[in-house]
């Protein structure tokens, strides 16, 4: 089968290049929270992406969306986002790269218990076992040991968090694309999160926080690209899979891309159950998408 526009194929293809984009971005966050706080540093970049998202649409020329048909996906997404966003900075600034983005593979495990509870929809057999495999890998990656024995690891916990918030925002996402263009969309959330996040940052007074040092510019500026990439591929897949298909992949190939990130940029050494928990957690994801 040919990898053409429209097939199921081009689908996965759109949600490796997603994953990819967004290990990148995941990099260049890491290497921004550890100097720039979680809030404000969301909202700068946020700021840098409005201009990158709005050229997409003017390029592609699509039509702006029926505010009636898109407020109510388009509120749920940038409740579910703006959490999502600044959590996902706090637990980067606490937890190794390679422990804290394995626990988005929670994401799909997510998406499926809330269409069972919230929808009546049933998953079958082999996503029970999927979602079955994954918490016991997350419950892995979120423990450490301590001085007086075991303990649960914050930073990474909160990534379990982050991953609830990002499954709300992909069934959102996808209601959306069914009344508004995908450009459009990221569009309008990109500059909400920017007027809501930002509006509380002044009011903090971390304005000023917003700006990245000189020397972190080449980072920022990579990282708003591939950022843009990645959720412009994210969308594009949506329109060819099944949601909660689209986040097993994207989270399988992105837990393998985290940990060897992880190791090669950044010195992480994975132990055993660390090892044990990606062991588990790919084939969870993937019975989730089956």
């Amino acid at each position: 089968m040919g990898i053409e526009p429209g097939s199921q194929a081009w689908g996965w293809a759109l949600t490796l290049g997603a994953a990819l984009c967004w290990s990148a971005f995941d990099v260049a966050r890491k290497r921004l929270v550890a100097e720039i706080a979680p809030l404000p540093l969301t909202v700068a970049l946020a700021i840098a992406q409005i201009p990158l998202f709005l050229l997409w649409a003017l390029l592609d020329g699509a039509v702006l969306p029926d505010p009636a048909a898109y407020l109510v996906p388009g509120l749920v997404v940038l409740a579910a986002n703006s959490g999502a966003s600044v959590l996902f900075f706090w637990s980067l600034a606490r937890a190794d790269l390679g422990r804290a983005v394995p626990m988005l593979s929670l994401t799909p495990a997510w998406s499926a218990l809330l269409a069972a509870f919230w929808l009546g929809e049933q998953p079958p057999l082999t996503a029970w076992v999927g979602i079955a495999l994954v918490v016991v890998a997350a419950v892995l990656l979120a423990l450490r040991r301590g001085g007086s024995g075991r303990s649960w690891d914050l930073g990474t916990l909160a990534m379990g968090l982050v991953a609830l918030f990002w499954a709300i925002t992909s069934v959102g996402d996808k209601a959306a694309l069914a009344v508004c263009p995908g450009a459009w969309h990221a569009t309008v959330q990109t500059a909400a999160l920017a007027v809501l996040l930002g509006g509380f940052t002044v009011a903090r007074g971390q304005a000023k926080a917003m700006l990245a040092p000189r020397r972190l510019w080449p980072t920022f500026a990579s990282g708003t690209v591939v950022s843009v990439a990645a959720l412009g591929l994210q969308l594009g897949a949506l329109l060819h899979l099944h949601v909660g298909v689209m986040e097993a992949g994207k989270r399988a190939f992105g837990m393998v891309a985290a940990v060897l990130l992880g190791r090669l940029l950044f010195g992480e050494r994975p132990g055993w159950r660390e090892a044990v928990a990606v062991g588990l957690m790919i084939p969870g994801v993937w019975l989730l998408g089956a």
